[in-house]
């Protein structure tokens, strides 16, 4: 049985994924999935500041998972977290941190569950498989980044120009400039300074 499964008999609403950004200043709704007759809410909740989940971040850090019992009742009704969650029309959830080495990378959470709606451990039990599948999807995606990026310039290598030439081929440029930089006496560099120098030319 799959994560879906588990929550739609559950009778949530909704099962969403939060990812941080690089540098932890935006979160960004990355997956949703709605029950019958719920309105997707994933294009509003784009690039929103970190500020916005500060209430939740400090949760996760103290309690780890949690639950919003009744939208009324547990929030301000003058916080952000009241004005976002009133705005999709929810009014009781559950949520979990996606945490690797301490590091808070996200979140899961299910909206509005029918039955069981305060007990977090299957969340919990979930929010470790999310998180092996977003480290696999990290380790595919440095490789491929390794596979199309020159080590020492940090510039596409040859497989990346036979991937653009493909793409070209495909899709036409209406507009295209090339290119060529050469390193004149790089040879008698590296025989005089040694080739770490010259590297440095070069990544330079």
């Amino acid at each position: 049985m799959d994560i879906l499964e588990i929550y739609q008999q559950l009778g949530v609403s909704r099962v969403y994924i939060f990812e941080n950004n690089a540098v932890n200043t935006a979160c960004s709704n990355t997956f949703e999935w709605c029950g019958q007759g719920v309105e997707p809410a994933i294009e509003m909740l784009q690039d929103l500041p970190i500020s916005v989940v500060d209430d939740w971040i400090k949760k996760f850090k103290t309690i780890g998972e949690f639950a919003i019992s009744s939208l009324d009742e547990d929030l301000d009704h003058s916080s952000d977290d009241y004005r976002i969650l009133q705005d999709q029309g929810i009014n009781s959830l559950i949520t979990a941190p996606l945490m690797r080495d301490g590091e808070i990378l996200g979140f899961i959470g299910v909206d509005d569950p029918e039955r069981n709606g305060k007990d977090v451990a299957l969340l919990r039990a979930v929010s470790e498989f999310v998180l092996a599948e977003l480290e696999r999807r990290r380790l595919i995606q440095e490789l491929e980044k390794m596979s199309y990026t020159d080590f020492l310039t940090g510039v596409g290598n040859r497989n990346n120009y036979r991937k653009t030439v493909s793409q070209l081929q495909k899709n036409p440029a209406t507009c295209l400039g090339v290119v060529s930089i050469s390193v004149n006496g790089l040879k008698g560099i590296n025989e005089t300074f040694g080739q770490k120098f010259g590297d440095e030319v070069i990544s330079r």
